[in-house]
């Protein structure tokens, strides 16, 4: 196998469309000697080798579409190769298009936003993933000296049925690549096959797994339910003039990070002025979150020890609680799930910077959002639950004796009945519902410039990119 910066002779023929025997012959011209198709070419020389066949190719050959001598979209859209990890898990696929058709993906994703009506990536990734996928697999490094533009798609069960033959990776004629489909289920018409290359899986390096792993995480983030319609209908409800200014910055804290999320999804990338805005918000959705933890901890407490109380004694206390404190207990709660929610959006925004500008810095920011769903999940399980206390109030007066519900004690059993008729929606115990596999992916290419672009493509463009 090729050493890491090199790539077999046969590889770049057939990269760059030419015979094994042109490519020996270039090399001999530029002074570089292979004994044959196997032979170890060095990146630069690759280089010189490929400009100089590319610039002596007949006419003919350099149009595509027509005639033996067109490039090899005749045989299928591309090949791919599987990304394994160190243990040799698998990671995801690494599709390259052949000539025409990455020529064809290019010109979707330049395509302006006037013609599309809509962005057609979903940002920028750091490009320092391509180096080390380039040096980690000649199938990438000869991929990009030829104009080839690669995809990165994939999930466990997609790995698994192209592994076992069960499923197809297919582009459309505009290059699109994700297709998945059950062989038995037959073909589709205007649609190109992705073939498995005839090299071993690629051992993936760290960064391009942190990087894969870091779209995937966005993806889930983007199914939080994050538009807080819930919120915004408890604050009509809530006890608004008493905590006007936390309502109010937790508003524009809301305002100003649905705009940068919406400017990054025009745009395509994280300005240092959205970064400086995002921490803004950071500090005031976070401020919010400790606050409410703290209350919603002494409601806990509260009712457990209300809780141990019975008869007379436990219905006055109940009672009391719920008729005084109770609807403020409940929009603490609501409130907390709310501004939870916006925290992992502050938190989706934070991957989106750091997949553009810091690409080491993934694998830390996406711990940090596990110890947040976590935490934050142990937090809604552990919500008090005011319906439970309506109840053991109930229970109290069931307790108590005939003589003290009508007679002596009448006014609790009032202040009973009047608590359990309200209103008081606390948080399901439940932890956040689990999100479905999808795939995810991105794109790189490298330009006539020599300089690398990464795309990260927004969520569905695993199934039908473009």
């Amino acid at each position: 196998m090729p050493k890491v910066g090199t790539v077999a002779v046969h590889e770049l023929a057939r990269v760059i469309g030419r015979t094994e025997h042109e490519v020996l012959d270039a090399l001999d011209a530029v002074g570089f000697t292979a004994r044959d198709g196997q032979s170890p070419v060095p990146q630069a020389i690759a280089e010189r080798v490929t400009q100089r066949l590319q610039q002596d190719r007949p006419r003919s050959q350099k149009t595509s579409g027509d005639g033996a001598g067109a490039d090899s979209a005749a045989t299928g859209a591309g090949e791919w190769v599987e990304l394994v990890g160190p243990d040799g898990s698998p990671q995801a696929i690494l599709a390259r298009f052949n000539p025409e058709e990455s020529r064809r993906v290019l010109e979707n994703l330049t395509r302006t936003e006037l013609e599309l009506g809509h962005v057609p990536h979903g940002g920028n990734v750091g490009p320092a993933v391509v180096d080390h996928l380039a040096k980690a697999s000649p199938f990438v490094l000869a991929g990009l000296q030829g104009g080839q533009v690669f995809k990165v798609v994939g999930t466990p069960s997609l790995l698994s049925g192209l592994r076992d033959g069960t499923m197809t990776l297919m582009s459309t004629s505009e290059g699109a690549l994700g297709t998945v489909l059950q062989r038995s289920s037959g073909k589709i018409a205007g649609q190109l096959r992705f073939a498995q290359a005839s090299l071993a899986p690629v051992v993936t390096p760290l960064l391009a797994i942190q990087i894969f792993h870091g779209i995937a995480g966005t993806t889930q983030l983007s199914k939080i339910n994050a538009r807080l319609d819930g919120m915004q209908r408890s604050l009509e409800r809530g006890r608004i003039r008493q905590e006007a200014e936390t309502l109010g910055n937790v508003r524009h804290a809301l305002r100003v990070l649905n705009d940068i999320l919406a400017e990054r999804a025009t745009t395509g990338t994280f300005s240092p002025d959205m970064l400086m805005r995002l921490a803004r918000v950071e500090e005031a959705i976070g401020s919010v979150v400790e606050r409410n933890l703290i209350l919603i901890e002494e409601v806990r407490q509260k009712l457990q020890t209300i809780a141990q109380r019975s008869g007379k004694d436990g219905a006055v206390h109940a009672a009391a609680f719920l008729n005084e404190e109770g609807p403020q207990a409940a929009h603490d709660m609501q409130l907390l799930i709310a501004v939870m929610r916006a925290d992992c959006r502050v938190e989706e925004a934070r991957l989106y910077y750091a997949l553009e500008h810091a690409p080491t810095d993934v694998e830390r920011r996406l711990a940090r959002i596990r110890e947040k769903t976590l935490e934050y999940s142990r937090a809604i399980d552990s919500f008090p639950m005011l319906g439970e206390l309506q109840q053991h109030a109930r229970a109290c007066v069931e307790e108590m004796g005939w003589w003290e519900r009508n007679l002596t004690a009448r006014g609790v059993v009032r202040e009973v009945e009047r608590a359990a008729t309200l209103p008081l929606t606390s948080a399901p115990r439940q932890s956040a519902a689990k999100v479905s596999e999808a795939s995810h992916s991105y794109v790189f290419w490298q330009d006539p410039d020599g300089q690398i672009h990464v795309k990260l493509l927004p969520e569905g463009d695993g199934r039908n990119c473009g």
